[in-house]
């Protein structure tokens, strides 16, 4: 059973929560859960009540009194879904996908995940994400910033999990009186507490949305033994094979000049396939960014490519760049021998041409100008049985 887009409003969770605890038969048949989307629930205390099989089943999780009557306080004067979506999970036993927002101070799903990933009391006898292979986590409460690293990496421990989406993550670590600080109940949060891990996680897929990494979310990365794709920096050079650095225009960002620099060299990355970089990231243009770069593209470059993809072109700077793909052709063989696909995104199109304006987004024809600065390069890509691709951004 799939079920996407959960209302997150306490009142409606308590629902649901009654209904599987009712019929256990479809809390195991539930495979894939999504908590609704945050924005259409302001936070406002609904009046809820706690039905016996409810209180059961929270005393059946709670390892003492007094952790039983400040999460029931919780669940009666609920002003957000954090304590009714962490008792949910507590009875999801073969839950396969997971996609949920949390906020700041999410105590009770914080205290769940950690348990459940130790197998401490009750998860000992009954498992959860045991089965969980994916899951996204996001974090939605803009005013505290993000979601820290360390809260979402003892998922990472989870054996069967495979795939794992982070949205608004923070490279932040507690200092020592964050790691001391306890909640109502005397208890420190589990995930709070966590060193970094060892490599032994499964996790093969990582993708950070709108994140903050201040070291290059190394710890997540260094966890995974077989990471196969990272969406986000450097890392895991021997098994990498997709890396994707891109602007997401949907979010704002205070960026600075060091963001938007070389990426570096990948000649490292051995098993590096596909790649996907900004123009100011491919090549080492330095502050101008009109220069030849002081590093050629076919030192950049790893052995194991097989499609080059580069984003936000220029046409003013198209000379440079088609000069160094040259090189790239020329050398194919020497140097990227698996290369199949080049293709160069940017403002392309001419937006002064008259268009259909019922599309959206809105389709431009390429301009002539890049047709021609690029088609010497487009031959040369024929000729070595290279696919060349020009494409628009669109608005």
């Amino acid at each position: 059973m799939n079920l996407g887009a959960l209302d997150r409003r306490p009142s409606q969770l308590s629902s649901f929560l009654e209904l599987i605890l009712q019929d256990t038969r479809l809390a195991s048949a539930v495979r894939v859960l999504a908590i609704g989307s945050p924005f259409g629930y302001g936070g406002v205390a609904e009046s809820t009540t706690l039905l016996p099989l409810t209180r059961s089943a929270l005393s059946g999780v709670c390892h003492h009194q007094g952790e039983q009557d400040q999460w029931s306080e919780d669940l009666l004067g609920s002003i957000n879904e954090d304590p009714w979506i962490a008792l949910i999970l507590t009875q999801l036993c073969n839950l396969k996908e997971l996609k949920v927002n949390v906020r700041h101070g999410a105590k009770h799903f914080d205290r769940i995940v950690g348990r459940a990933i130790s197998r401490e009391k009750p998860f000992l006898e009954k498992p959860i994400f045991s089965s969980l292979s994916h899951i996204s986590i996001s974090w939605y409460d803009v005013d505290e910033g993000g979601l820290r690293l360390y809260r979402v990496l003892p998922f990472l421990k989870l054996p069967s999990l495979r795939s794992f989406h982070g949205g608004m993550i923070t490279e932040d670590y507690p200092v020592e009186d964050d790691l001391c600080e306890t909640d109502s109940v005397g208890e420190v949060d589990s995930p709070q507490s966590e060193k970094p891990l060892l490599r032994t996680s499964n996790v093969t897929e990582i993708e950070f949305s709108a994140s903050n990494g201040k070291r290059g979310m190394f710890d997540a990365i260094y966890s995974c033994a077989r990471l196969e794709l990272f969406k986000s920096l450097e890392g895991a050079k021997s098994t990498l094979r997709s890396l994707w650095l891109d602007y997401d225009s949907r979010h704002y960002s205070l960026c600075t000049e060091s963001e938007d620099r070389y990426f570096g060299s990948l000649v490292e990355f051995t098993a590096l396939r596909n790649v996907h970089l900004r123009y100011t990231q491919l090549l080492d243009m330095g502050i101008d960014a009109i220069t030849p770069p002081a590093t050629p593209l076919t030192d950049t470059l790893p052995f194991t490519l097989e499609t080059l993809r580069i984003a936000d072109c220029f046409e003013l700077l198209l000379p440079i760049l088609v000069s160094q793909l040259h090189m790239v052709v020329a050398n194919r063989q020497e140097r990227t021998p698996n290369l199949v696909e080049i293709v160069l995104r940017g403002t392309f199109g001419d937006r002064e041409a008259p268009q259909d304006h019922s599309t959206w987004p809105r389709v431009y024809k390429i301009k002539q100008g890049v047709y021609g600065a690029t088609g010497s390069l487009r031959a040369s890509c024929e000729e070595s049985g290279i696919r060349f691709h020009i494409e628009d951004n669109p608005n």
